[in-house]
């Protein structure tokens, strides 16, 4: 199974889609339209026109990443962005789990 594209589909039942003629990247949007980044997986060019967009744009956003990535992430993203965590103890139990 496609495990990232589940995640992501799960991530956007919550979220609004994503803007895709902005001039930033994003992978959905908040409700107020900030744009956000699924940064779970390791892409730190990604992630560094995300932050870059967001200076230049003089916008907040918000980063999705798992739990235990936010400390590291934190000291990068500074205060235009907003870390959003998913759980990993319960992506595991809900994607990798033997039924």
């Amino acid at each position: 199974p496609d495990v990232i594209g589940q995640l992501n589909a799960t991530l956007l039942q919550e979220l609004q889609p994503p803007c895709r003629n902005a001039f930033i990247e994003n992978d959905a949007r908040t409700d107020a339209g900030s744009p956000i980044l699924f940064s779970y997986l390791p892409d730190l060019p990604r992630m560094f026109r995300f932050l870059s967009a967001l200076e230049l744009l003089q916008m907040k956003g918000a980063i999705l990443c798992f739990d235990f990535q936010a400390d590291a992430l934190r000291s990068l993203c500074g205060d235009k962005v907003e870390l959003q965590t998913i759980d990993f103890a319960e992506f595991e139990r809900r994607f990798f789990s033997n039924p």
